[in-house]
């Protein structure tokens, strides 16, 4: 069973997270399923996932099938996806304040024009925080979707958007 929907699509378009759309597969009546993993980071998030597999529920695996249309997505699912991306977002200035903080401990033992130019290259953290600060306010008032795309995932236009469908069971596994 192809997990991710065979070319990932599901996830890139925020239609389901890897974690939703592994449980899934894993739910069915299968054997194996089978992740594809290209890098550490995936392995470690994959392993992560199946070592606190939890099987859906009938009712989960349901509205996940269902989500395969922009329209088919009610409020509160939009809304949870829309919370997710902007406590993302609202991390990120912490997270340059904290490198910040790091960055003569991140120099360690480099010396001179290099130490110098690797300052220089990351003075800008006031202006990075500014930014990021300025992104979530900004992101807040808009609508899931907008949201999505305001964070670069592509999100095409249109309820009947996502051309995709999400397997069902065999009738037996019913």
């Amino acid at each position: 069973m192809k997990s991710l929907g065979g070319n990932g699509q599901p996830v890139t378009q925020g239609v389901v997270t890897v974690e939703e759309a592994l449980r899934y597969a894993m739910s069915l009546p299968v054997a194996t399923t089978i992740s594809g993993i290209d890098s550490l980071a995936v392995l470690r998030q994959d392993l992560a996932i199946a070592r606190g597999f939890k099987p859906m529920t009938d009712e989960e695996m349901k509205a996940l099938r269902r989500c395969s249309r922009r329209a088919d997505l009610d409020g509160a699912v939009l809304e949870g996806y829309k919370a997710r991306m902007l406590t993302w977002s609202r991390s990120q200035p912490a997270f340059a304040r904290g490198r910040r903080a790091l960055l003569e401990q991140d120099l360690g033992n480099l010396q001179g024009a290099a130490r110098e130019a690797v300052r220089k290259l990351f003075s800008e953290f006031e202006m990075a925080i500014s930014l990021a600060e300025d992104a979530v306010r900004a992101r807040e008032s808009l609508s899931p979707w907008g949201v999505a795309r305001a964070m670069g995932y592509p999100v095409p236009d249109g309820p009947e958007a996502f051309p995709l469908r999400i397997v069902s069971p065999p009738q037996s596994a019913w």
